[in-house]
């Protein structure tokens, strides 16, 4: 299970530090071999306060090595800023994976294979998170490859921001979820 803390930014760091280690340790024990070494802090102000809340929600009843974990919340009263504590992961986004790749025409068949191989492995990570997502009564709506992270390693596929996600506990999408005159999410995906 996801503990939520909410600190105030100045009692952050040493505290983070100590949320870290413990979901580092948590990851260990669920077996997941290299975790994330380091956080980040994902701000939200004004208005967006909102979204991290339902946000936190969401991500708090998941618990899939394929899925962002939340570590924690810390607020900044100075600043009346909010934040959510999460993983960080050093090799970036998928779209920046498939960019580093560089395959081409003039790739050759042997490194081309092995990269295609890695993006089977990345899809199968994807999936298995919608999966998790799914039997959580969670839809993403906004699934692309700027929103799914990937390890130092390029071998762990993990779904990431969930500010347009919706919960439902239905196991069919009903018209209130997704509506055909409402876009939710990105115009390309």
């Amino acid at each position: 299970t996801t503990e939520i803390y909410t600190l105030s930014l100045h009692d952050a760091l040493p505290i983070c530090h100590l949320l870290l280690k413990a979901a580092l340790k948590s990851e260990a024990d669920e077996g997941i071999d290299d975790p994330p070494r380091f956080y980040v802090l994902k701000r939200f102000v004004g208005g967006k306060v909102r979204a991290l809340r339902r946000t936190a929600d969401i991500m708090a009843g998941l618990s899939d090595p394929h899925v962002l974990r939340l570590l924690g919340i810390v607020h900044d009263d100075d600043a009346n800023a909010w934040f959510l504590m999460l993983p960080h992961y050093e090799r970036g986004d998928l779209r920046q994976w498939l960019v580093d790749a560089n395959i081409s025409a003039a790739t050759p068949d042997a490194q081309r294979t092995k990269h295609v191989f890695r993006a089977t492995v990345l899809l199968r990570g994807v999936l298995r998170g919608l999966v998790a997502l799914h039997q959580a009564g969670v839809l993403h709506r906004d699934l692309k490859p700027d929103n799914v992270l990937v390890d130092r390693d390029g071998a762990l596929a993990v779904i990431c921001d969930f500010e347009t996600s919706k919960r439902t506990r239905h196991s069919h999408i009903t018209n209130t979820l997704t509506m055909p005159s409402h876009t939710v999410g990105a115009w390309k995906y």
